[in-house]
């Protein structure tokens, strides 16, 4: 037995390349599923108290999500759906999320947060509070252990109305995203 392997791809056996080693011994994996998505337009929250999602008629929202993965964002493998704006795990694994957003409108209480499919959740703080102090952004980065087909999606809860940024064809202010660790 050798004890060094020297290889610079190692592919999964219908041919796909699923490792890449560089001669710098650099590691690729070109099929991680992986997305980052912004948020296109300004979205209004008007719902007195609560949470919401970030899509459809669960929204508790008056304008649109749009998440968009235009002007720098990606989706690698599709696992990602701007139908749903939510991210499903195509296999078991452990993933990592992070999102950033940035409130257009004064306010108070402005709090969101991961979801996943089983409840589990991972918070941003306020992003204006009570007293008039203006904190403009919102991020967190979290992890969850998923099973496949299991998701993560992007929820809001407020107290008062407020106005989370778009990007009006940009990439980088109200936005977030997520991959596969491993």
């Amino acid at each position: 037995m050798a004890s060094t392997l020297k290889v610079n791809e190692i592919q999964h056996t219908g041919g796909t390349a699923a490792l890449n080693i560089s001669s710098g011994g650099v590691t690729v994996m070109p099929n991680r599923p992986a997305f980052a998505c912004h948020l296109e337009t300004t979205v209004p929250l008007t719902t007195a108290n609560g949470w919401g999602n970030t899509y459809g008629s669960e929204s508790a929202s008056s304008g649109a999500w749009d998440w968009n993965i235009t002007h720098g964002g990606y989706n690698i493998g599709g696992h990602w759906s701007d139908s749903s704006n939510r991210f499903t795990a195509p296999v078991a694994g452990l993933y990592s999320f992070t999102f950033s957003m940035v409130m257009a409108a004064a306010g108070s209480n402005v709090t969101f947060r991961l979801q996943n499919s089983n409840g589990h959740s991972r918070y941003a703080g306020t992003n204006f509070d009570s007293a008039g102090h203006n904190v403009t952004a919102s991020s967190a980065t979290g992890q969850f252990l998923l099973a496949a087909n299991e998701y993560v999606d992007l929820q809001v809860g407020y107290a008062r109305s407020n106005s989370v940024e778009g990007d009006s064809g940009g990439f980088g202010r109200s936005w977030w995203s997520g991959y596969l660790i491993g």
